[in-house]
């Protein structure tokens, strides 16, 4: 297919292939494919608990008992899917569609704001295109809605650009903009954490800029956009807050930010494993936790050197025609100063010792260059949030895309398509390998499907609707999310740990002792002696671990080990006739025969 084939697209069709591939390359072909698997069951779980009740329903009240459950991140996607689930479609793949929904927008929005900034219909489209091939966004698609709101960079930006250039004067087109703006921070800031504090950022530096820039609109900027924009903020930071009843978690130290912090060798560099071209071309090096600070992700996901060279060359193309360069020039090198965390690390490796010490990724002074100077940042309200600093990389590529973006819509004909080639190109280069991915996702549908009939029908077997269940040994327990809103039973188990933390400060008092990951005697017939259950299931899966590969995967235990180690309990708990048990292959369930 040539060019002039591709000019000649009309603009649906044009849409239906770009949606397609982009639903390949991150999983989310409802019937087909699923992004990710124990983030999808623990997301799930909070859409079928929601659509266990009414439509407004945000709660989850089939799991984490007493209270009903907000979820921490995420209900803008779980709301959605729990409407298609709804319509009858399985979780699964409702969780599919509730992702392929929103990159549509993610798409649609980056080729608005493509247009916006005069550029032809093919670069806008290919310009889309190269935004949703970006690894910081498909490389965190196994982290539920955190994929979902560093895609959606562009709409925010989009009517942040709209509402500080409108002129306003009373009208409906005024009073829908702001209604509009409100709505997307109401989605940003229940969507996910890092890229809500990134709009907030990128929103006002846009509204500052243009302030100083536009000297006929200071008045309309000042007191129209600027109140709009922090009145919806302040809405909705009041919002997530009265939801989820806290605003500021747990901080964590700052040997954690500077170890999550970028190491400029993972964005000049690619991993191995992640980049199919650049893989066949060695161009690739591979990377173990055991060698360097920080989560996976953080060398996963961050190789972006080329389009980063590409925006810093577009900018100083653009610098001295479109003052509106230099802005998002600044704003990129602010959020690439601040995904380094409070230290430089170039290539930094850990010690014998710093391995030793935690799986974490903590990391001390001394092991890094030298200081950023913005340790400072970490520490206030919002940032301290943001644990993985260096996720703020998805801000410096936004603007790296969009300086290129502008670029290509003032260059000369012969530049464009020179820009049309390089666009190509960095698609291609971004791309993952979709067979062995996709083999992967459609892997993780089978086993969603798997745990469906293996387990939920197993349990609902055992246990009527509505009945009260504890899962021991109790742990973070992401499965029993998805497994008891499926079962349409109720539960004190939680998975998420936020949620866990909030939940156990309210459980009864047989449970608070509770040991994590433990079980004894006493800890598996209190609850039912006193009337706090109605059944406890002893498990033999890890409800955390069997979440990400079902039923178990070296090295984590199989459901015979687990047997086997809990046969001593379950023995003594026969030995006495007060017990009933009912026993399959992957839990035994106990019931108090006085009730």
């Amino acid at each position: 297919m040539t060019l002039k084939d591709l000019q000649k697209l009309k603009v649906p069709t044009a849409a239906a292939f770009a949606i397609l591939f982009i639903g390949i390359i991150y999983g989310s072909i409802p019937g087909f494919s699923l992004p990710t698997l124990g983030q999808a069951l623990w997301a799930s779980g909070f859409s079928q608990s929601f659509a266990n009740e009414s439509i407004w329903t945000i709660h989850a009240n089939n799991f984490a008992l007493p209270e009903p459950a907000a979820i921490a991140f995420g209900l803008s996607g779980a709301w959605l899917t729990s409407v298609f689930i709804r319509i009858g479609i399985h979780p699964a793949d409702a969780y599919s569609l509730n992702y392929l929904f929103w990159l549509s927008i993610s798409f649609y929005s980056a080729y608005r704001l493509a247009l916006k900034f005069k550029t032809s219909k093919i670069i806008a489209y290919f310009s889309a295109l190269l935004w949703l091939s970006m690894p910081i966004i498909w490389g965190h698609s196994g982290f539920s809605m955190l994929a979902l709101g560093f895609s959606l960079l562009p709409m925010y930006f989009l009517l942040s650009y709209q509402l500080f250039l409108h002129r306003p004067h009373l009208s409906a087109g005024t009073l829908g903009l702001g209604i509009i703006y409100a709505v997307a921070v109401l989605v940003a800031v229940f969507m996910d954490g890092y890229s809500f504090v990134m709009f907030a950022v990128a929103s006002s530096g846009v509204g500052a800029f243009l302030l100083f820039q536009k000297s006929s609109s200071w008045r309309s900027i000042l007191y129209y956009s600027f109140p709009v924009h922090f009145l919806s903020f302040l809405i909705a930071l009041v919002c997530y807050t009265s939801y989820v009843g806290v605003f500021d978690y747990e901080p964590h130290s700052m040997e954690y930010f500077r170890g999550a912090g970028l190491d400029l060798a993972f964005m000049a560099v690619p991993t191995t494993g992640q980049h199919w071209m650049l893989d066949a071309l060695g161009l690739s090096v591979s990377r173990k936790a055991t060698d360097y600070f920080g989560h996976f992700s953080s060398w996963t996901t961050t190789f972006c050197l080329p389009i980063l060279l590409f925006g810093v060359f577009a900018w100083f193309a653009t610098r001295k025609k479109i003052a509106f360069s230099n802005g998002l020039f600044i704003l990129l090198a602010f959020s690439i100063y601040m995904s380094l965390g409070p230290s430089l690390k170039i290539n930094s490796l850990k010690q014998p010792e710093d391995i030793a010490r935690t799986s974490l990724p903590y990391m001390p002074a001394e092991r890094a260059v030298m200081p950023t100077g913005n340790e400072f940042i970490y520490k206030m309200p919002g940032f301290k949030q943001m644990r993985f600093p260096f996720r703020w990389l998805a801000l410096s590529i936004f603007c790296a895309w969009l300086l290129s973006v502008v670029y290509l819509s003032v260059a000369e004909n012969r530049k464009k398509r020179v820009g049309l080639f390089v666009i190509g190109l960095l698609v291609l280069m971004n791309l993952p390998n979709l067979v062995d991915r996709n083999r992967k996702f459609t892997t993780n549908r089978d086993m969603f499907f798997t745990i469906d009939s293996e387990l939920v029908e197993k349990i609902t077997k055992v246990v009527d609707p509505g009945s009260t269940v504890l899962f021991l040994p109790f742990r973070n327990d992401w499965m029993i999310n998805y497994v008891a809103a499926k079962a349409k039973i109720r539960t004190f188990n939680v998975g998420g740990d936020k949620n866990l933390r909030v939940a156990r400060k309210n459980w009864p008092e047989t449970m608070k002792g509770f040991k994590y990951d433990e079980v004894d005697y006493p800890q598996l017939v209190d609850p039912l002696l006193n009337n706090d259950v109605d059944y406890v299931f002893i498990t033999y899966f890890n409800s955390l671990t069997s979440s990400f590969y079902w039923p178990c995967k070296g090295p984590f235990k199989c459901p015979e080990e687990y047997r086997s180690e809990f046969s001593p309990i379950i023995q003594k708990v026969q030995d006495h006739t007060e017990f009933s048990t009912f026993e399959t292959d992957l839990f035994t369930a106990i019931s108090n025969l006085t009730n």
